[in-house]
Order: structure tokens, then C-alpha cells, then sequence
């Protein structure tokens, strides 16, 4: 089952939709999750991008780019919103980085290591006791 990442309602004002966004050759895009610009087309976050990913948004629909070149085909997404992710297992956010940078790890995961993936947003909070996913992080992304 495929983890559905849902924005929170408390900066509603500020989302943004982008239509029609390039997606990278080979890309899978799957609705729900997070996905980062590299050169101008949606990818996979990992730490490969770390420096070089840009703009994350939320995937509005999946779309199969796996057989396709770049741009062959395109994806709307948000960003603007706060986000509940899971936290990265090997660089965890703690109590300790609120109000601070965090970074997209997976499409699912944030972690507190700039190599580790694109830049995310600022952490807005920790370890949600309502939240499935192990010392969850709400964050905004920015």
C-alpha cells in the first residue's frame, strides 16, 4: 500500500498548484508523494540531487514516465502547505531542529542532513502523537 501524504490546512492561503510540470526520463510519478526539479524536470529526491534538487511539490496525480524521455510527459503539484512526513532512520530529526531546515531523504521521508536530499522546508514539529509513521515531522514546505 502506498503511503498518501495529505497537506495540513493551516497555511491553505498560500498553496500553490503548478499545472502541467515536466517530469525527468524514466521517472515513475506517483500521486501523493514529493518529487524535486533537477534541470528543469520532476525526479525522485535522494542524495544524489542533494544539491541540485529544487522546488519540491506534492505529485496531484501519478503518470508513468518510465519508458518516456525528459518532458515527454507532465504532472500538476502543489507546495505552499505543512506536511507530516516520516522520519529519516539514519539522519532522524529530533526536538532539537524545529524552526530549522530539514530535507527530503524519499519521496515519504525527511531527514536532518543537507547531503542527504533536496532541501524540504523548516520544521515545524515533532514526534505527533496521533501519526502512524514513528516520530512523525510536520513541516512547511517552503
Amino acid at each position: 500500500m502506498s503511503l498518501q501524504i495529505t497537506p495540513g490546512a493551516g497555511n491553505r492561503s498560500q498553496r500553490e498548484v503548478i499545472k502541467a510540470i515536466p517530469i525527468g526520463a524514466g521517472v515513475v510519478i506517483e500521486s501523493g508523494k514529493f518529487y524535486v526539479h533537477v534541470g528543469g524536470y520532476l525526479v525522485v529526491p535522494a542524495a544524489a540531487n542533494a544539491a541540485t534538487g529544487k522546488r519540491p511539490v506534492l505529485a496531484l496525480t501519478s503518470v508513468d514516465n518510465s519508458a518516456g524521455i525528459d518532458g515527454a510527459l507532465s504532472v500538476d503539484g502543489e507546495y505552499g502547505l505543512w506536511y507530516d512526513l516520516a522520519n529519516d532512520g539514519t539522519n532522524p530529526i529530533t526536538a532539537a531542529y524545529r524552526g530549522k531546515p530539514c530535507y527530503l531523504s524519499s519521496a515519504t521521508t525527511l531527514s536532518n542532513l543537507s547531503t542527504g536530499g533536496p532541501l524540504f522546508g523548516d520544521v515545524i514539529q515533532f514526534n505527533m502523537p496521533n501519526n502512524v509513521y514513528g516520530r512523525p515531522v510536520r513541516a512547511e514546505l517552503k
